[in-house]
């Protein structure tokens, strides 16, 4: 490794200052990536011996791959590092009060930085202790701002292909790679040539001038450009056509883009204003980039036949040109990989070598692409893009027919038939023409690409393709297939009949297309029937991922269907796929036979292989075990995962296992398979050099030979689902060992074990008559049902004598055999020992585990022998011995378990654990971005799709010596969609005057936590032991989650699929491929043949494992293919559920139990696995109760839906008319105080159902029985209050209340219970509206650029897209603020073409803001917040009368009947934008916010005025003797030059096609940003959960006192606990240990967070907000929605609001 300047490369030359030190390192092998440091403005000072000043202001480091920079850090210091030392004690405390942290991403579509972890401001705290051999080190990050993440595909993808080799180069001994191998695969940079003429490259480098390397025509052989790149550091190049003086742009080698060759005069007038050749860099792998010089447009070859191709004038004449084979290349060069499976068709067979081109014609072979010589190109120009089109003829090679009619392709033209004639059927041989035509159809597609870097070059691609391919990935027989059109009266006997082998990809060329759909039959050989006809029609071809169908087919007429999947996966493909099935490696003698059955039918079967029907997850199979003339029957139904069948049988006891395996959908054409693997669960393998006996039953003896394996069964009961055995062993030697102790083969004894057998030989020195051992190890690996046992000798668990003052020590392991010798360890010695029945001593539910106990004896001299007792050589650990000065220590090294005594003196710390580490994080937010980098199909650009959003994150590891302890805490977590279309609480207050819609809603938060009870979204705690065998030894596990609202549609999963497609790798097909094929190929073989035994799996073990109950609301309205990435048994129920290829489910409620799991020891894998299962079991068995909220019946929904709206219009009509009757009543009745206190219970009322209505109905006709006594208490009031007078108006007062108030009351009681059923029978229930009130964190970002560029996120650009809307930011490069005032801003936004002014008011944005805080409020917090309000205005406004009364009862009542026109009116218009294809979005807001649109062709001459920065400004002179002036006091003075310039660029192409180039502009402005501003506010940056409590009490009527709710022994309710949370029940976070009768007697909240997690910022304080003055609120109940500050004579309940915040 060697150290060397690179200030100039070009990786560096933005991000880094000019007169930094910047450093590269770099290796020698081109493989690895090279790494730059830098340390800028750093400073070093010692002025103390005793301290030390540091001063650090930023680091970079910036990560390549040999090509260009991938990644790049940043870490800066925005106050300076204060780091403290002190030697005795040893102490360094380092303390960052503020620093800054970035990570970016080179984009290589764009060649652009974009974050990936946007500028994250944090502090830091490290503290690090050194008392004698102890190490404590306390870390604290501490984030001030949220940290947010970006996530695009080529992010990921460089992730994976790069951090590998990084790592590998840092680890790796070797720093000079294999050059040899390396000379083809190690090019960077390579160029294919296809243009007709050669090429001259120029490269632009600051180091050399005049780089030129000319390339000529190459085909497949592509050319190296490492030597003209890699040793210059070129950044661009240029091309031209040899011989001609223009050139193209410069094309950076940074990114991927195009650029158009323009030929000059002495091409001719022949393509001399446009183009005919392309420089197109393109990244076909993350290893290299490839220069691709070709024509505009090209052809490609997707059949499997050598085509011969001509092209035409625009006359149709043949163009005599000379075509050669170096314009031809492979397409795979280009990154275009076909199919998995060769593809094969009648006439693959047939030679071309005889075949011979003639003048004009090209050979093109198989998946290999041409260019199209620019004689041959017809081009136009639309806009800035030059379109190209061709006249092209084709035939197949080979074959004995015609050219077909030449046909225009190219851009802008639809895919079209071509049809090759031949001769006559009786002049043509039998296999020259297919059925009854004689002929050959292809498919003319062609499909463009726009490049918009550096100017937008449009690539078009003329794929020729077969009519019709049938992809067969069934893995058994000869698929047989007979297609047509759709037939009339079902005539398949005229079908053309093909046949297809299995897993082959069959072109068809005698078929004219799908044009009007397809009917077909199919069979598993030619021996099988036929199946029902299957009929599809065209549009399932035209979707990009069609609904499947299922074809039942039979191997014989009487024996059982299989499932068959039959999917148009194209516009011209056809899929046949078997989703299931079994693979048999049962290994059964050759006179016994299996045979798989459903209802009694045998099912398709060759070889080993057999077809499982569709329902085989529901239904069982029967599997039929014949010999002898005997059968035996097993009932199975297929697992998911895994499972053990013990089957008892007239032959003996057998034990099997079925493993599930997912196989790749590569292998099998596109489709979801899995294989099921029926094989033996247990196998013997003995790996060493002797021959083994094993017992396997009491007298039964069987001998296992060195390195080989065996299958073994024993009797097992049928319904134990993991039958374990037993057995003893030894080995066959002279000195006759005896047996070992039992081997218990099960998964609570997976992982290795040491076992001890005594031999004949006697212990030296010889006392007592003891016996050496012999060790042997015995590795149980289970793996999905199946157990390796394999026997080795020796030990894993090594002793070893490192003390120079203990002459020796004994191991005496636990239970070892008398007869058996202490294992003795002498000074400097080591031994390995192991035990005599380590299986026998495992625990179970009751006594204690000694299976690794051992007793270590210490012998000092001058000192009596010393025992230690080790409980578990598993846990590391350590003990220190201070009498014999000695420590005894275990743990695991690279040959086993080790156990180490050395000398140690006394130690100065009487700590326990050494060596601590504790790590806390502390964010208050965290936010992930998932952004596209490819528009998907129809859209223009690139989108946001997803938003996550973390709320509070808390992290807490500890690690010591013993063990580690995770604790993990997120307060809520949202998830929004992004995607345009969908509806928040912002859009849905748009709607309230309408009665909602009758289709299914797209809202944009698709996942929100409730916050039930003040529960936090996710809780995690998991205590991990250090263990010496590498085991996860987990002594508990707690998971407890917060309920859940989900919304699952195709909306947002199809391009998240398209999505997570973009990260594939495609390394792995081979290796995948291979796995599929040997699969096949073992089948009906036994499992020894070819076998290995599995490595030791990854076993964990757990002694309490805990997860809390899962609520979840879900709201589901997904196609079945969208489901493809969950497992096939899960999609198949799915499936079988909804009878359709639809599900839609409509808040339908979900509740998973707990789980508690006492002690579990196995694989990990396997855990896990059966951990998803059993939670996807539970939810799929929830679906007999989801049937009338879902579509598994089919119902009508629109009609129940516009149904249950009617009625629930008329409710709610009646309930408002009689509450405004009673509103005129109150006012009526001239008491303000009444009138005032009326209002306000009337807008807190919170009715959801009708239960809600009959309480507060009830409560309303109990308020009016009070008012009878106002004729009593009024007069008496006034009198007190205003003497005689007051009495008189009192009386007036009184005997109108005593009438008016009970008939307003009623009235009021009638409205309530009709908002109840209006609530109730509403098609929108409660979880429905509170879905509608949520709304998004964040508003979609804006992307600029055509390529859809990510910067760090903006609310102002956000805003600015929401106005501006799809269309209105598409190709937008910058945004500049020139004026602020107040929350308006006037922004000027640049596009390659124009500029708009456009202004934004931001005071509506903040409201929106406010609004969404509030609606994250959820639950009783959310009730309180409206009470807060609704108290706040407990007095009437200044004007308010009888008449105020009356206008406002009006308005409601026209507003009442206004909603049914109003809904028909928004329907209609959303009906019409779709018909139009038109957005919803608002054009009226549009226009109010774009003020002046300036095309820069209109741009006659640009003046700047620099003479203050306060009046700096743009000058733009226009076309008419028009100006704009342009204000520049907001703008950096850099960036108004570089403004300036770019218009200037602009106007210099003319003002017929003005372009502008903004990369100047977006370099000054990243300059101008600068470093953060320092954090003034850092307390509580982390983040603050403000914790609730409720406490209650209830009126005690004997007493007349207020107590703790308390019904008696005999009634336990959650309010008899006094401290409650939102939700009504016992608070979860009450202290732990308290007794209830201590909880209730503390009149201050006796509840708490976790310590470890969260620190209380503030005391305990009650809420005086809302209630009387010491915060109580009196109600009915607790359910009751109205809560008032003064108690009433039925109110005897009360509460009041308790809060404390934590940070």
């Amino acid at each position: 490794m060697r150290m060397m300047s690179s200030s100039c490369n070009p990786a560096s030359r933005r991000w880094p200052s000019a007169d930094a030190a910047h450093w590269k390192m770099s290796w020698a092998d081109h493989r690895r990536p090279p790494v730059w440091w830098r340390m800028s403005r750093s400073k070093w000072s010692r002025s103390d011996p005793n301290s030390s000043l540091v001063m650090l202001a930023a680091v970079d480091m910036v990560l390549a791959d040999s090509i260009v920079p991938v990644l790049r850090w940043r870490g800066e210091l925005t106050t300076p590092l204060v780091m403290y030392k002190q030697k005795e004690p040893n102490i360094l405390n380092l303390h960052v009060k503020d620093g800054s942290l970035e990570v970016q991403s080179l984009n290589p579509n764009s060649g652009i930085w974009e974050p990936i972890l946007e500028r994250f401001r944090l502090g830091l705290d490290v503290e690090r202790k050194a008392i004698g051999e102890d190490r404590d080190t306390h870390v604290l990050l501490s984030g001030h701002e949220p940290v947010l993440l970006n996530v695009t595909p080529s992010t990921v993808k460089r992730l994976k292909y790069i951090m590998p080799l990084f790592i590998e180069s840092v680890t790796s001994s070797s720093l000079v790679g294999d050059a040899e191998n390396d000379h083809k695969t190690g090019v960077k940079y390579r160029v294919v040539n296809l243009f007709g003429s050669s090429i001259d490259l120029h490269f632009r480098s600051r180091y050399t001038k005049n780089l030129v390397a000319s390339v000529k025509p190459s085909g497949s052989e592509w050319k190296s450009l490492d030597e003209c790149i890699l040793p210059h550091f070129a950044t661009a190049i240029t091309a031209q056509v040899h011989g001609e003086s223009t050139s193209s742009e410069w094309l950076s080698l940074e990114r991927t883009g195009a650029v158009m060759l323009r030929p000059g005069a002495a091409r001719g007038r022949l393509c001399k204003e446009l183009g005919g050749c392309v420089a197109e860099l393109l990244s076909p792998s993350p290893s290299h980039k490839l220069l691709f010089l070709a024509a505009p447009l090209r052809v490609h070859n997707q059949t499997d036949l050598t085509l011969v191709i001509r092209f035409h004038d625009s006359k149709r004449q043949v163009l005599q040109l000379d075509l050669k084979s170096s314009g031809c290349c492979e397409a795979s060069l280009l990154g275009t990989l076909g199919s998995t499976y060769e593809a094969r068709s009648n006439y693959t067979d047939q030679g071309v070598s005889s075949e011979t081109c003639g003048p004009g014609e090209l050979l093109l072979e198989p998946d290999c692409v041409c260019s199209v010589p620019s004689a041959a190109l017809v081009q136009s120009r639309e806009g800035q893009l030059i379109k190209s089109k061709t006249f092209i003829s084709i035939r197949p090679a080979g074959i004995n027919v015609h050219f077909c009619p030449p046909v225009e392709a190219g851009a802008n033209t639809p895919t079209c038939p071509v049809f090759c004639r031949g001769p006559e059927c009786r002049d043509a041989p039998r296999r020259a023409h297919i059925a009854s035509t004689s002929g050959a159809h292809f498919l003319c597609q062609s499909t463009s690409t726009t490049h918009a870097l550096p100017s937008p070059t449009a690539v078009t691609t003329i794929a020729i393709q077969p009519t019709l391919a049938i992809l067969n990935a069934i893995p058994l027989g000869e698929l047989g297939v007979r297609y047509t059109t759709l037939p009339e009266g079902n005539k398949f006997m005229e079908a053309t009949e093909a046949s297809v082998p299995s897993f082959t990809r069959w072109n068809y060329y005698s078929f004219p297309g799908v044009q009007n759909g397809l009917a077909v039959l199919a069979r598993l050989d030619a021996s099988a029937p036929w199946s029902q006809p299957l009929k599809i029609k065209q549009d399932a071809f035209k979707e990009e991922a069609s609904e499947m169908q299922i074809l039942q087919l039979r191997q014989f007429d009487k024996g059982a269907p299989c499932g068959v999947m039959v999917e148009p996966v194209s516009h011209y493909e056809l899929r046949f796929a078997c989703p299931n099935w079994l693979v048999d490696r049962a290994g059964l003698a050759s006179e016994q036979k299996l045979e798989i059955q459903y209802r009694g039918r045998p099912l398709p079967c060759l070889n080993g292989l057999t077809l499982l029907p569709a329902e085989c997850l529901e239904e069982s199979c029967t599997f039929v075990l014949s010999a002898a003339w005997k059968k035996s029957v097993l009932e199975v139904r297929m697992p998911p995962n895994f499972s053990v069948l013990p089957w008892p049988t007239h032959v003996g006891d057998l034990v099997y296992c079925i493993q599930t395996e997912d196989l790749h959908a590569e292998d099998m054409h596109g489709a979801f398979c899995q294989a099921m693997v029926f094989r033996p669960r247990l196998v013997f393998t003995n790996t060493s050099d002797a021959t083994l006996q094993l017992e396997l039953a009491p007298g039964r003896v069987q001998s296992l030979e060195a390195h080989k394996s065996m299958v073994h069964h024993w009797p097992a009961a049928a319904g134990d689902e993991a039958p374990d055995f037993q057995l003893r062993f030894r080995p066959e030697s002279t000195n006759e060992c005896g047996w070992s102790g039992k081997v218990i083969c099960g998964d609570e004894t997976a992982g290795c074990t040491s076992f001890a057998l005594a031999t004949g030989i006697v212990a030296v020195p010889k006392n007592k008559g003891k016996m050496e051992s012999e060790l042997w190890s015995v590795a149980i690996s289970p793996a999905r049902g199946a157990m390796a046992v394999t026997f080795e000798r020796g030990s894993e668990f090594i002793a070893a004598n490192r003390s120079e003052r203990m002459h020796r020590m004994e191991i005496r392991t636990f239970a070892l055999e008398e007869q058996i010798s202490s294992f003795t360890v002498y000074k400097g010695e080591e031994v390995r020992f192991g035990w005599s029945s380590p299986h026998e001593n495992r625990c179970n539910e009751k006594e204690e585990d000694h299976s690794h106990c051992i007793y270590v004896t210490l012998y000092v001299d001058g000192c009596p022998p010393k025992q230690i007792k080790v409980p578990d050589l598993r846990r590391s650990d350590h003990v220190y011995e201070p009498e014999l000065r000695l420590q005894l220590h275990w743990g695991s090294t690279a040959q086993g378990a080790l156990l180490s005594v050395e000398d140690k003196e006394e130690r100065r710390s009487s700590s326990n654990r050494p060596n601590s580490t504790h790590l806390e994080v502390k964010i208050s937010k965290a936010g992930i971005s998932i952004i596209e980098e490819i528009p998907p199909p129809g859209e223009k650009r690139p989108r946001e799709l997803l938003f996550c959003n973390l709320e509070l994150v808390r992290l807490d590891w500890k690690k010591d010596y013993q063990d580690q302890q995770l604790k993990l805490a997120i307060s809520g977590a949202q998830v929004d969609c992004q995607l345009p279309g969908r509806t928040d609480a912002r859009s849905v207050r748009k709607s309230d005057a309408t009665l909602g819609g009758p289709g299914q809603e797209l809202p944009a938060v698709i996942l929100a936590n409730r916050g039930l009870g003040d529960r936090a979204f996710l809780s995690l705690q998991i205590k991990r032991c250090v263990s010496s065998s590498g085991d996860y030894l987990l002594p508990f596990v707690n998971i407890a989650m917060d309920a859940v609202d989900l919304t699952l549609d195709d909306g947002w999963l199809d391009p998240l699929q398209i999505w997570s497609q973009q990260l594939g790798d495609e390394r792995g097909r081979a290796e995948s491929r291979a796995r599929v094929a040997a699969m096949t190929e073992r089948a009906g073989k036994p499992v020894l043949e070819g076998y290995k035994p599995p490595d030791l799996p990854a076993v964990i073990q757990v002694d309490n494992f805990y997860i809390s109950k899962v609520e979840l609301t879900v709201w589901c309205a997904l196609k079945l293919r969208t489901v493809r990435f969950l497992p096939q048994w899960i999609r198949t129920a799915i499936g079988m559920l909804s009878f359709s290829g639809h599900l839609t489910l409509d808040g339908v409620e979900l509740k998973l139990p707990e789980r508690r799991l006492e002690r579990h020891r196995g694989s990990l894998l396997d855990f896990l696995r059966n951990l998803g299962s059993m939670y996807a079991v539970n939810l799929l068995s929830h679906a007999a109760g989801l049937l009338g909220k879902s579509s598994v019946l089919n119902l009508p929904r629109v009609p129940w839906r516009i149904t249950m709206t009617t009625v629930s219009y008329f409710s709610d009509s009646v309930g408002l008319i009689s509450g405004e009757a009673s509103s005129l009543l109150n006012a009526m009745a001239f008491d303000e105080d009444y009138v005032a206190r009326q209002r306000q219970i009337r807008n807190a009322k919170q009715i959801e159902n009708i239960h809600d209505g009959l309480v507060e109905a009830g409560k309303s006709f109990v308020d009016g029985l009070e008012g009878l006594t106002d004729v009593f208490t009024q007069p008496f009031e006034g009198a007190k209050q205003d003497g005689l007078g007051g009495f008189v108006r009192g009386v007036g007062r009184g005997f109108a209340g005593s009438v008016l108030k009970p008939v307003s009351k009623l009235g009021e009681a009638i409205s309530d219970v009709g908002s109840g059923i209006a609530s109730s029978v509403s098609p929108d229930g409660g979880a429905t509206k509170r879905r509608r009130r949520r709304c998004r964190v964040r508003p979609p970002r804006l992307l600029f650029g055509e390529l859809g560029v990510v910067r760090p996120w903006s609310n102002l650009e956000a805003e600015l897209k929401r106005v501006l809307g799809e269309a209105g930011v598409h190709g937008l490069e910058e945004v500049l603020t020139l004026k602020e005032q107040g929350y308006k801003k006037i922004l000027l936004c640049l596009y390659p073409q124009r500029l708009l002014l456009v202004e934004l008011k931001l005071e509506d944005e903040m409201k929106s803001e406010a609004l969404s805080q509030a609606a994250g409020v959820t639950g009783a917090a959310a009730s309180n917040a409206q009470l807060d309000s609704a108290t706040s205005a407990g007095h009437l406004e200044e004007g308010y009368d009888f008449f105020t009364a009356v206008d406002e009862t009006a308005v409601r009542l026209f507003s009442q009947m206004l909603k049914p026109l109003n809904t028909a009116v928004s329907h209609w218009d959303g009906i019409s934008n779709f018909v139009a294809g038109s957005s919803d979005h608002d054009q009226e807001v549009l226009k109010r916010a774009v003020k002046t649109m300036v095309k820069f062709s209109e741009v006659l001459d640009i003046e700047d005025s620099q003479s203050s920065s306060s009046d700096m400004h743009v000058k733009l002179k226009l076309g008419g003797g028009k100006k704009l002036v342009l204000p520049m006091g907001h703008v950096p003075p850099g960036a108004v030059h570089a403004l300036v310039k770019g218009l200037h660029s602009a106007s210099q192409r003319g003002p017929s096609c003005g372009v502008a180039n903004w990369d100047d502009l977006r370099v000054a402005l990243q300059d101008a940003s600068g470093a953060p501003q320092p954090i003034s506010h850092l307390s509580g940056g982390a983040g603050r959960r403000i914790l609730e409590v409720f406490e209650v009490e209830t009126f005690h009527v004997v007493s007349k006192t207020w107590r703790t709710p308390n019904w008696g022994s005999m009634i336990e309710t959650e309010t008899s606990w006094r401290w409650l949370d939102s939700s009504g029940c016992r608070h979860p976070h009450l202290i732990p240990g308290l007794d209830k009768v201590v909880i209730v007697e503390r009149r201050v909240p006796p509840v708490e967070l976790d310590k470890s997690l969260y620190q209380p910022y503030s005391p305990w304080e009650v809420d005086r907000n809302q209630g009387d003055d010491d915060g109580w609120s009196y109600g009915i109940a607790w359910n009751t929605s109205t809560w008032v500050t003064t108690p009433g004579p039925f109110d005897l309940f009360r509460r009041r609001r308790w809060t404390r915040t934590y940070t």
